[in-house]
C-alpha cells in the first residue's frame, strides 16, 4: 500500500516551538514519529516523503531511516540537503517531483510545495506539505504535512476519501520569464501562499533544461 507524509523535521529541535508539537524534546519528537510510522507501516508498503525530512548530520538521519518500516521515497524539500547526500541516507529514490498512478489509475503530483492549479490541471491529485498548519486539502491540494496527521503516513485511501473541490484558477497570467545574469522575472498574478511552488516549479524546469 502507498502512504505519504512530510515535514517531519527530525532532530529539529526549533521546530517543536515554531510549530506548538507536543513533545518534551527532541528525541521525544524523532522516538513517537518512528513509533507510529512503525504502527501503520508494514515493510511491503511504499511511503512517500514529500520534502523536509530531517536536519542535522546526516549518521543520524540514516539511522533513524534504517529502523522505519517499508519503502522509502523522498521528494526534496528545502530543508532537504541535495539528492546525493539523501540517497546516501538510506532513502530508496530521491526525486525532485514525482508523478504516480494511484491503485484506481489517478495520476497524482508529489511536490513537496502547493503549486498553482494551473500546473497541475492535469492531474486528480497534488500531494505536498511545506504548509505546517491550514486545512488538510484544498481542492485536489492535500497536505500530508505531519502536523496535520497526528504525526504519523497517511494512505492513498485516506486521501481518496477527501472530497475534491471545484476551485477557480489561481495563475491568471502567464506572461514572460526573463533570465538574466541568473535572475529570473515574473510577471504573473499570483496569491502570496502559492508563490513558493510556483518559483520552485520555475526551478525544477530550469534545472531539467540545464540551465542555472
Amino acid at each position: 500500500m502507498n502512504y505519504f507524509c512530510s515535514d517531519q523535521h527530525l532532530f529539529h529541535k526549533n521546530i517543536i516551538k515554531y510549530c506548538n508539537r507536543p513533545f518534551d524534546s527532541v528525541d521525544h519528537m524523532n522516538e513517537e514519529i518512528l513509533r507510529k510510522w512503525n504502527e501503520k507501516i508494514t515493510d511491503d508498503d511504499t511511503v512517500y516523503i514529500v520534502g523536509d525530512f530531517a536536519l542535522g548530520r546526516k549518521e543520524k538521519a540514516a539511522e533513524w531511516l534504517s529502523q522505519a518500516n517499508g519503502k522509502k521515497i523522498l521528494i526534496i524539500g528545502n530543508h532537504d540537503r541535495n539528492p546525493k547526500i539523501m540517497k546516501e541516507i538510506g532513502f530508496d529514490e530521491v526525486h525532485y517531483q514525482l508523478e504516480i498512478t494511484t491503485s484506481n489509475n489517478e495520476r497524482w503530483l508529489l511536490s513537496h510545495f502547493p503549486l498553482p492549479l494551473d500546473l497541475i490541471k492535469s492531474y486528480s491529485r497534488l500531494v505536498h506539505g511545506h504548509h505546517h498548519s491550514g486545512p488538510r486539502s484544498t481542492g485536489k491540494r492535500v497536505n500530508v504535512c505531519v502536523d496535520l496527521w497526528d504525526y504519523m503516513p497517511v494512505s492513498e485511501a485516506q486521501i481518496q476519501a477527501l472530497p475534491l473541490q471545484e476551485e477557480k484558477t489561481s495563475l491568471e497570467t502567464w506572461a514572460k520569464f526573463d533570465i538574466d545574469g541568473g535572475m529570473i522575472t515574473i510577471d504573473a498574478n499570483i496569491p502570496y501562499g502559492e508563490l513558493d511552488g510556483f518559483i520552485q516549479e520555475m526551478k525544477i524546469k530550469l534545472y531539467s533544461e540545464g540551465k542555472k
